[in-house]
């Protein structure tokens, strides 16, 4: 996300030549539409998550963001209070795995029914994560196998998950992954210090 804005930044001159060239050349009608485009573009990389972790809300509003720009519609809910000892490297590297297979799952839907449920909640000592989104395969037995992955190249993918289990337990955790007919959901809650 950081690197995107930074680019935008550097092609803004450029934007506000062409918009002044436009303008001068008497094309106001085109000038306007370029202005809509870049009002547009601005709006999909807005806060779509504010919550007081810097970390966690980057990586949030980094996949979130991806999501929305992909078609994925969002279903959020997230709010924490202030002043919660997170360990916030541990919980990105969660969020940031729970989102990727997400939006891939998504991918492999037709457009229209491609959503991202995620919910993040503190209730006392406990952080809880729900991500839940639409599937187009069938139920598999989800604690068979290491890497868990339907990808053909199994041996180089599927870490996502057993990443996240790892952090889980480090952290005196639970983690239940549940899919019915065509919905894949996974719940976790986290012990915080």
């Amino acid at each position: 996300l950081i690197y995107r804005l930074k680019s935008e930044r550097h092609d803004f001159n450029n934007h506000l030549g062409v918009i002044y060239g436009l303008l001068e050349s008497g094309e106001p009608d085109r000038a306007g539409d370029y202005v809509k485009q870049l009002v547009k573009t601005n709006e999909e990389y807005q806060n779509i998550v504010n919550i007081p972790y810097a970390m966690v809300r980057a990586i949030l509003n980094y996949k979130l963001s991806a999501a929305r720009e992909n078609g994925i519609e969002l279903r959020l809910d997230a709010s924490l209070p202030e002043r919660l000892k997170l360990n916030e490297f541990d919980l990105t590297v969660i969020l940031g795995n729970l989102l990727d297979n997400a939006m891939e799952a998504c991918a492999a839907i037709g457009e229209g029914s491609r959503y991202i449920g995620l919910s993040i909640l503190y209730k006392p000592d406990y952080l809880i994560i729900r991500v839940e989104n639409p599937v187009s395969r069938k139920p598999v037995n989800l604690q068979e196998g290491r890497n868990r992955t339907t990808k053909a190249d199994a041996e180089n993918h599927g870490f996502g998950l057993n990443n996240i289990e790892y952090l889980v337990n480090k952290h005196n955790g639970l983690m239940k992954i549940d899919q019915n007919q065509d919905i894949y959901r996974v719940d976790i809650a986290v012990l915080v210090d």
